[in-house]
C-alpha cells in the first residue's frame, strides 16, 4: 500500500511502532509485502503475472504519536528480481511515496498499484480515509486521485473520484501468502483516463496487522493484485 498497492495502492498494512495503535497501514520498519497480480479471470484473458514488492523505506514517530512512512514499490519478475519493464515504466529505482499514519491508526490511501506508474510520475490526492478501527456497514470517506506519467513516451492523465466506498462485510480468504479474516470494502471510481470516460467498480479485503490482502477493479477484465509473501512483519 503504499498505496499501491497499494496498491495500490496500494495502497495497504502492518501493526504500529506504537503499540496501542494497530492501523492497516504497514508501518513497522523493514517490513515488506509482496503482491502477484494477474489479469482476467479467463485464462484466454490472462496476460500472466507480474509482482509488486512493498516495503518501508522509512518510518519515525512524531511528538504527537503519528507516524511519517516512506514506502517503496518495486516491479518484480517471476525470478523476484527488478522487472525489465520498470525501466520502461520509470521504476528501475523504485517508485517512492510518504503517507501519515494518525495516533488513532487512520490515514489517507493513496496508494493504487492498479491505477498506473510510469516515468516522470506525478500524483496528487487519495483514494479514501481508512481509520483505525473498520465495521460492517461502515462508510468511508472517499477522495480523488490526479496523476499523470509516461508509458513508452504516451503520456496518460486520469482524474478519479472514489465513491460509494463501504465496509460490505468479514470474511476468512485464502490467498498465496495465506488465510487471513479481512474486512471487505467495495466501492467506485469515476472518473476520466485521458479523454475517456470511465467507471471502475473495485473491491478489497483488508486484514488487521497485513492491510490489504486482495484487491480486485474491473477494468473490463478482472484485474487482481493478491499477497503473495511477507517479510519482517
Amino acid at each position: 500500500m503504499k498505496k499501491v498497492l497499494l496498491l495500490l495502492t496500494l495502497c495497504w498494512s502492518i501493526s504500529a511502532m506504537a503499540q496501542d495503535a494497530l492501523p492497516y497501514a504497514l508501518v513497522t520498519p523493514d517490513a515488506t509485502v509482496e503482491y502477484i497480480l494477474t489479469r482476467g479471470e479467463k485464462k484466454k484473458l490472462n496476460m500472466g503475472p507480474c509482482y509488486y514488492r512493498i516495503s518501508v523505506a522509512n518510518a519515525s514517530l512524531t511528538e504527537d504519536g503519528s507516524q511519517n512512512i516512506t514506502y517503496r514499490l518495486d516491479m518484480l519478475d517471476k525470478k523476484k528480481n527488478i522487472s525489465s519493464y520498470s525501466q520502461v515504466a520509470g521504476t528501475k529505482d523504485g517508485f517512492f511515496n510518504a503517507i501519515l499514519v494518525a495516533s488513532d491508526g487512520s490515514y489517507k490511501m493513496d496508494q493504487d498499484i492498479l491505477f498506473g506508474i510510469g516515468q516522470d510520475m506525478a500524483r496528487a490526492g487519495f483514494m479514501f480515509i481508512v481509520p483505525g478501527e473498520m465495521s460492517v456497514n461502515q462508510t468511508l470517506e472517499g477522495g480523488s486521485v490526479r496523476q499523470e506519467y509516461k508509458v513508452m513516451g504516451t503520456s496518460v492523465k486520469s482524474n478519479y473520484e472514489y465513491q460509494n466506498v463501504t465496509v460490505i462485510g468479514e470474511e476468512d480468504i485464502k490467498v498465496p501468502a495465506g488465510t487471513y479474516h479481512c474486512m471487505v470494502i467495495e466501492g467506485t471510481a469515476v472518473g476520466n483516463l485521458n479523454k475517456d470516460r470511465i467507471v471502475l467498480p473495485f473491491k478489497m479485503w483488508m486484514a488487521r496487522g497485513i492491510g490489504v490482502v486482495r484487491y480486485r477493479a474491473d477494468f473490463g477484465i478482472i484485474l487482481y493484485a493478491e499477497l503473495n509473501d511477507t517479510v519482517n512483519l
